[in-house]
């Protein structure tokens, strides 16, 4: 009795340490900025100001939060800290398919350019991410499901969505 008294109460516990119904989708409470993956964006209603890159299937995006640098440079520049989209053009949508942060102050699901490696790892460990140690020259990065890669280091954090 005692036994199954002691299961009872500590089985809830071990089985709430994983992380349940993480969606991708969703965007993280604390990254509180215009777009997130997977977003469907009417590039009509945007700011074109906004965009400094401009492909025949994407286009590049400058938060809102952030303005462009005026250092008399004839063409357009980032400021150093920031966050830009990726949007894919995909079956007549613009589909918000990367995020490329450099600003140390933003977090997202907690973690942010500081985080520790320990603390990365654990993440997104915790979320069933698998780790890819590097392809073809590029940086490590963690993916989830053939759906979203990302990529934490001190200097810039990059996601990019898998869109089909």
């Amino acid at each position: 009795m005692k036994k199954s008294l002691v299961l009872c109460l500590i089985l809830p516990l071990l089985t709430s340490c994983g992380v349940k119904d993480f969606d991708i989708h969703e965007k993280p409470q604390d990254f509180n900025f215009d777009y997130w993956l997977f977003d469907e964006v009417d590039i009509d209603k945007i700011d074109h100001s906004r965009i400094y890159d401009d492909y025949m299937t994407s286009v590049r995006y400058l938060d809102s939060k952030y303005d462009f640098t005026d250092d008399g440079y004839p063409e357009t520049r980032l400021p150093k800290e920031n966050i830009q989209y990726q949007f894919l053009l995909n079956s007549e949508k613009w589909i918000v398919s990367g995020i490329y942060i450099t600003d140390p102050s933003v977090f997202v699901y907690g973690l942010s350019m500081n985080s520790s490696n320990w603390k990365i790892k654990r993440f997104f460990k915790k979320r069933g991410f698998t780790y890819v140690d590097g392809l073809s020259g590029m940086n490590p990065y963690y993916c989830l499901d053939g759906v979203a890669n990302f990529r934490v280091y001190s200097e810039f954090i990059q996601i990019e969505a898998i869109v089909k």
